[in-house]
């Protein structure tokens, strides 16, 4: 049977969940995990296949267990040659067919491990840190108006009326989609919660990261959540199909430039170290997303060599023109090892709006 991943696709109008059959391969097929269910049910008489009306990304997370079964008989039956949905409107696309929408349209909640990397906490001056003394740390995202898909556009922040983030920066990261309710699970036991991986670009208006006036220093909303800075995509490929996720290559480019390219090996706390974490505290449930942080080759950091505590000096560099970030017109690629690539667009105006 063939690798695959779960999908969130538009075509002509239509939205809905697809299996992606070889997801690495040059032009994936994509199979409407509804519609393929409905006509096996009524044609072929499988009746121990679920039939969902309006099936989203959300229903099959919550239903993960169920959901994967049958998207493993509808492969089987595939490639078995008893069933052929390319014979019949509306079952199968190609890739180049389709739209790919963020996986998960309105994630109930993004959490953001941040300094997760050794290499990146290194190149940003970052205070040692130490994973038997210390604990991640999490910062959430909003998840109703910075989640965009693959193909989709980067907004610069612009306001009228406030003062918002001019140095728009990249972090491409492993992305930890939860397929099952998890409260204060152990580390031995987190990867039973977690349905699959994606792939998640962190950007971050770095200007807005510290604030040198007011009661409080850091202001992780006016950095993190602008519309359109959680890029995610273009599919998620379940946990059984990916496999061990200690030593996956990460990479994103600049209009053709590698920057970033590196490997989870170099996380400080594993995948199921954050998943753990992260419950203790909240309840995580089905759909939720923990990203689980950036390796080293950000734009920020660019044109200097820093020590352990002198994070601080990247803000002068950064405002007399050192460092590099997005702008208007750059094309921005993320690749992670068995899951795929994500490309996204940057934009100084919001194609949405007039």
């Amino acid at each position: 049977m063939s690798k695959f991943g779960l999908c969130t696709y538009g075509v002509r109008g239509f939205q809905g969940v697809g299996i992606v059959i070889d997801p690495l391969g040059d032009s994936p097929t994509v199979l409407d995990l509804e519609r393929c269910s409905e006509w096996l049910n009524i044609y072929l008489n499988r009746h121990d296949l679920l039939r969902w009306p309006k099936l989203t990304m959300q229903h099959a997370l919550n239903n993960w267990d169920i959901v994967i079964e049958q998207v493993e008989i509808i492969l089987s039956l595939h490639s078995s040659g008893a069933f052929d949905p390319s014979e019949v409107e509306g079952l199968s696309y190609s890739s180049s067919e389709v739209r790919f929408l963020p996986p998960i349209s309105f994630p109930p909640k993004i959490l953001n491990a941040g300094a997760n990397y050794y290499d990146h906490i290194a190149e940003m001056g970052t205070v040692e840190i130490d994973p038997e003394r210390d604990v991640p740390y999490f910062f959430p995202k909003t998840p109703n108006s910075s989640v965009i898909g693959d193909k989709d556009t980067i907004v610069l922040p612009h306001s009228e009326n406030w003062s918002v983030a001019q140095y728009s920066d990249w972090e491409v990261e492993l992305a930890v989609v939860i397929g099952r309710r998890a409260k204060d699970v152990s580390v031995a036991d987190a990867d039973q919660y977690i349905a699959g991986y994606t792939i998640y670009q962190d950007i971050s208006g770095r200007d807005k990261m510290i604030r040198e006036e007011g009661p409080f220093p850091w202001d992780w909303h006016a950095n993190k959540c602008n519309d359109t800075f959680a890029p995610m995509g273009p599919w998620i490929i379940p946990a059984n199909q990916l496999g061990d996720v200690s030593d996956l290559g990460l990479k994103s480019s600049l209009n053709g430039d590698v920057q970033q390219d590196s490997t989870t090996a170099k996380m400080i706390w594993t995948v199921q170290e954050l998943v753990s974490c992260a419950s203790a505290t909240s309840r995580l449930e089905p759909g939720d997303v923990i990203a689980t942080g950036t390796c080293a080759g950000v734009g920020m950091a660019q044109g200097l060599d820093l020590k352990p505590g002198e994070l601080p000096d990247l803000f002068p560099h950064m405002l007399a023109g050192g460092g590099r970030f997005l702008a208007d017109g750059d094309e921005l690629t993320s690749e992670i090892q068995g899951i795929g690539k994500l490309t996204n667009y940057v934009s100084a105006k919001d194609p949405l709006l007039p």
